[in-house]
């Protein structure tokens, strides 16, 4: 960007570190029957509409980030990773990388994991409804939870110093997504 500081744009990495993050990976069925309000047309032609979904998905391998030490926006903002690429453990992997072991239990991310397929879901059914200011009035969800599965993936943290203040940068060590 054109405001940009030099000293940002062209800065001098202070470390670079390559770690292994781990994440849990759960299968959850989920499906709902809802009744929404929305509104068609705008000022005095304006008028409330109510509409009825029903739906079921599965969501495969959600990604929940298993460690206190990364930040949760951050892990989730270094997504998407390629499932499709995913490797059986192998020590080999490790070398040269940290890597970090979960520190938080598939227990404990479980409300997590329902929350973050409740999202997902209700947020596609709102895209069905041609409407504005859509509400959901009446909910009915089940879900379960069928698999879930430990996983590393790989990230590079990236280290420097602007006006003495240090700074992060992370980088999807698959993808080469960048986010600071």
């Amino acid at each position: 960007g054109f405001f940009i500081s030099s000293a940002i744009k062209n800065f001098d990495v202070e470390r670079v570190r390559g770690i292994y993050i781990p994440y849990w990976l759960f299968d959850i069925h989920y499906e709902d029957q809802q009744y929404l309000k929305g509104y068609v047309g705008s000022g005095d032609d304006e008028k409330e509409v109510f509409f009825y979904r029903e739906a079921d998905c599965d969501f495969e391998r959600l990604t929940l980030d298993a460690s206190k030490q990364l930040n949760d926006e951050s892990s989730q903002r270094l997504e998407p990773y390629h499932m499709q690429a995913l490797q059986p453990f192998d020590i080999s992997y490790l070398s040269g990388f940290y890597a970090d072991r979960y520190d938080v239990s598939v227990e404990q991310l479980e409300p997590l994991a329902i929350e973050r397929a409740k999202d997902l879901f209700n947020t596609a059914v709102r895209g069905t409804v041609k409407a504005h200011d859509v509400i959901t009035v009446q909910s009915s969800p089940h879900y379960q939870i069928r698999n879930a599965e430990y996983a590393l993936f790989p990230a590079w943290f990236l280290t420097f110093r602007y006006q003495q203040k240090p700074y992060t940068i992370l980088v999807n060590g698959q993808t080469g997504k960048v986010i600071g």
